[in-house]
């Protein structure tokens, strides 16, 4: 008969034994797991040794190495951030780009830019911006948020709004940062009651705040004429510019009565209120910029704008937030020439601008001026904040 050492021993070379089995499968896991970090390094070591390239440097006459995929990277990094930016001089009523980050990572990078928004003498921090891509193409454009809305219509979004109905009309649009998204209106579509009249809450708003508000007109304007509706004190900082052609101002009304049909018809045909309008929201919204990055007042901020649009190159290809074919289009419409190319100076159909609304920024006491304005058929907040 067997002693206890004896079934010990034979437990332990025994394949059947559940002890056995848990520390061979142990042991395995270590092998593979040990196995896997040298193919790593391995891997490591012979990619870095493959895609070095020697730079010298004139100046310093140094040499240096730095890998051929992240030259490739910096290209490409430039080509964003200058599509990014050349978005911001025609886009993005207040908002300006701050601090630029950029991180690489195994065959991506991403760049982050601080944003800031300039409300009357204050500077306002709002969303960065992150955009990652990688050789081939951009992986994402720009962090969505998600939205959350009252089905009741009376609660908070942080989607980027491009529509109202009965639903939306009392939802108040803000980004993650808790900072309101000012909306527009287009003159040539009746939202009936789906109109936002912000200027009516003033009276709620403590006089001690300053605030930007975008106004939606009665129907579009010349900039010469806005400067005569709007009352001194109230600093106009961003014109929204009319870029649809006839027939796209006719396709928005088209596709605005064809959604509200659906949605009546959605309630077997007996709802009578369901209202469909599309609007435009802060974020996608084509203008002119009628203020630096430093507050200050832009001499001919027109004449900019138009500069802007003769020197970038807007295609489909830069980011999906611009609309290229309305950009376009109102360049072609414009007849831009460079009339001398030593002063950079242009001639352009300047008959051609025209605004459907504007943002305007300054105290709380002095927008109200604004609230009868005939001219003005809706209004929306955007950022709110301490004069001091």
């Amino acid at each position: 008969m067997k002693d206890d050492f004896e079934n010990k021993i034979d437990d332990l070379f025994d394949v059947n034994n559940k002890k056995t089995r848990k520390i061979i499968l142990k042991a395995k896991l270590k092998s593979i797991g040990i196995f896997a970090i040298i193919i790593a390094v391995i891997s490591s070591i012979l990619y870095i040794v493959a895609t070095r390239v020697v730079i010298k440097n004139i100046d310093s006459k140094v040499q240096s190495t730095i890998s051929e995929i992240d030259l490739k990277l910096l290209d490409k990094k430039s080509s964003v951030a200058e599509a990014v930016e050349k978005e911001y001089e025609i886009m993005h009523p207040n908002r300006y780009l701050g601090q630029l980050d950029y991180s690489k990572g195994f065959l991506s990078a991403d760049i982050k830019y601080d944003t800031y928004k300039v409300i009357g003498q204050n500077v306002v921090a709002t969303e960065p911006i992150e955009r990652e891509f990688n050789l081939k193409e951009n992986l994402i454009t720009e962090k969505e948020q998600e939205a959350h809305v009252n089905v009741l219509g009376k609660g908070v979004s942080t989607i980027t709004p491009e529509s109202l109905h009965d639903q939306l009309k009392d939802v108040d649009f803000f980004n993650s940062l808790g900072q309101r998204k000012m909306l527009f209106f287009y003159p040539f579509s009746d939202y009936k009651d789906l109109y936002r009249n912000d200027l009516q809450k003033l009276n709620e708003v403590d006089n001690k705040k300053i605030a930007e508000v975008a106004v939606s007109f009665d129907k579009y304007y010349s900039i010469e004429e806005v400067s005569t509706m709007i009352p001194k004190g109230v600093d106009i900082t961003w014109y929204w510019v009319d870029t649809l052609s006839d027939e796209l101002k006719s396709n928005v009304l088209k596709s605005d009565e064809n959604d509200t049909r659906d949605i009546r018809e959605g309630y077997d045909g007996t709802r009578k209120d369901g209202l469909f309008r599309r609007v435009v929201s802060e974020d996608s919204a084509i203008g002119i910029k009628a203020i630096d990055l430093n507050g200050y007042k832009i001499d001919k901020p027109v004449d900019k704008f138009v500069e802007s649009l003769y020197r970038n190159n807007y295609s489909k290809g830069d980011l999906n937030s611009i609309n290229s074919d309305q950009v376009n289009y109102l360049k072609k419409s414009l007849n831009i020439v460079q009339e001398d190319a030593s002063k950079g100076t242009l001639k352009y159909d300047s008959n051609i601008i025209k605004t459907g609304g504007i943002v305007v920024t300054g105290s709380v006491e002095l927008i109200k001026a604004l609230k009868d304005n005939p001219h003005i058929k809706a209004s929306t907040f955007g950022v709110i904040a301490d004069k001091y």
